[in-house]
């Protein structure tokens, strides 16, 4: 495969070829091979000019079209293009300053949001393995080098009430928990397992420091399922992405994930949750599996001096304080 710009040209071999599969809305799985992407996160620096995941696009039928708004790329479907004049530069460069102030992370700019120009594609994208199941829709997701917004042309929610609230608040808010997704795989290496409820919990912190109605959504949620006693293990919310559980896990999976990154924060500080994020970067030479399971309380005892285990009795005390002290 060979990928030009500008009058250059690097010859991509095999192992920088990233498979990718269609998905099949009636059986709900990803089963044929749809296409071949350039790797996400790999940057070519033997040309003047550093090539992405992102800029290449390269065998993408909807032929994206391009352009800047704010601190994003956004590419889109030329008959999309009305919709863009909804987006806000201000609000999107606010993202950028939400995620860095909160999270710590200082991260590259020019990322780049797509958005697709109808459900399929967002489908086309979304997909990683072959016979993955999709349980539900998010409204939007990360890959390791760009974010997918829910296609502009599908309505989310009904009603006019509901498309203003989509695209004057939502959309940020989106934007705002992809873009820590983003963010830490910067900082660990695209391709360093880190626990799922780690990056997770993170982003939704960031997100609901974003935006006030967020925690409070939060909040309540982790209160129904910690008092309806429907957490999950935390082996699982380290291993198992949120797209692997139906909808009401998934919130479940959200909500504690959270919790937990809120406490941290709160009890040891900000910059020993990311020195416990990076520990969990891998040399670019090694490709021996990780199970994240079991490696997130190895970690954590490295970075915190104390046991999962310990950690655990205090957060679920000072929980139950603060639940208490709402009563």
């Amino acid at each position: 495969m060979v990928v030009v710009q500008d009058r250059e040209g690097v010859v991509i071999t095999d192992e920088y070829v990233k498979s990718h599969h269609y998905f099949n809305p009636q059986t709900r799985k990803a089963e044929d091979l749809y296409s071949y992407y350039f790797p996400e996160g790999i940057r070519i620096t033997d040309i003047n000019k550093p090539l992405t995941y992102s800029y290449v696009n390269p065998n993408w039928p909807e032929q994206y079209a391009e352009r800047q708004i704010g601190p994003f790329r956004i590419l889109y479907a030329v008959k999309d293009e009305a919709w863009l004049d909804r987006l806000d530069a201000r609000k999107l460069a606010e993202t950028s300053t939400a995620v860095r102030k909160t999270a710590g992370i200082n991260f590259k700019d020019n990322r780049v949001i797509i958005l697709p120009p109808d459900l399929e594609s967002y489908r086309k994208l979304h997909a990683q393995k072959k016979d993955e199941l999709l349980y539900w829709y998010p409204s939007g997701f990360q890959t390791k080098d760009m974010i997918v917004m829910w296609p502009p042309s599908v309505p989310r929610y009904e009603g006019d009430a509901g498309a203003e609230y989509f695209w004057e608040n939502e959309f940020y808010e989106i934007v705002t928990h992809e873009l820590t997704h983003l963010a830490v795989g910067e900082v660990t290496g695209v391709f360093s397992p880190v626990p799922v409820w780690l990056n997770e919990g993170l982003a939704v912190y960031v997100e609901s420091r974003y935006a006030a109605e967020v925690k409070i959504y939060w909040d309540t949620v982790y209160d129904v399922c910690a008092g309806g006693r429907k957490l999950l293990s935390w082996e699982d919310a380290a291993r198992y992405s949120t797209s692997s559980f139906p909808s009401d896990k998934a919130r479940t999976h959200y909500a504690q994930s959270y919790k937990m990154v809120e406490y941290l924060i709160s009890a040891y500080g900000n910059a020993k949750l990311l020195r416990y994020i990076v520990s969990f970067k891998l040399p670019a030479e090694n490709t021996d599996p990780v199970d994240i399971g079991t490696s997130f309380t190895d970690n954590f005892l490295k970075i915190y001096g104390i046991t999962w285990e310990e950690n655990l009795a205090g957060f679920e005390k000072t929980y139950r304080e603060q639940a208490g002290t709402k009563k």
